[in-house]
């Protein structure tokens, strides 16, 4: 199975092989004009949690493979998220709506199944200090960190740098952060 779960680039990668999609694909991200420089296998991982939006193929002389924008584990993250929060400020504007006070433990029903996991009680928390201006910015959840770890550990298998595989992964801002503490 794949790091994102998903039929994504890396599956792609292992039914036409890495060597034949080194050899004669050209694997652009979202609209660009330019194909990615990719010489070797090491080059591919870092694009494995993306989804293809158009493959085009032919057997004897490769094609094009075009790439979303953003890895699946990202947008998966931010659809999930996004959802929770939106039933949150929907909660938090009835309780405005109706003057009653924004319960932590009630607005946790709306969003989880089962125990509450520390990035819902982050977003119930943010809801209740921020209200409508609340949003997921920073927030992680498990799941989908557990899969950033995949591809973080495979990138440095593949002979990438911590530093670099760190910042491909989990982006500036937290790789800041982590250089600083």
């Amino acid at each position: 199975m794949s790091i994102a779960g998903k039929c994504c680039f890396e599956d792609t990668v292992a039914i036409f092989g890495a060597d034949n999609i080194l050899e004669k694909y050209n694997v652009y991200i979202g609209d660009n004009i330019l194909p990615l420089r990719m010489e070797s296998e090491k080059d591919l991982i870092p694009y494995y949690p993306y989804l293809e939006s158009i493959i085009v193929s032919n057997k004897e002389t490769g094609g094009i493979i075009r790439l979303h924008t953003r890895s699946f584990i990202d947008e998966e993250e931010e659809e999930r998220l996004t959802w929770r929060l939106n039933e949150l400020k929907k909660y938090w504007r009835r309780c405005k709506r109706r003057k009653e006070p924004f319960s932590t433990e009630e607005a946790l029903k709306k969003i989880c199944f089962f125990d509450p996991q520390d990035y819902e009680k982050k977003l119930v928390t943010r809801v209740a200090e921020f209200g409508e201006a609340a949003i997921i910015e920073g927030i992680h959840d498990p799941m989908h960190e557990r899969m950033r770890n995949e591809l973080y550990e495979l990138m440095v298998k593949y002979g990438w740098s911590e530093p670099q595989a760190y910042r491909w992964v989990y982006g500036w801002e937290r790789s800041f952060a982590r250089e600083k503490s």
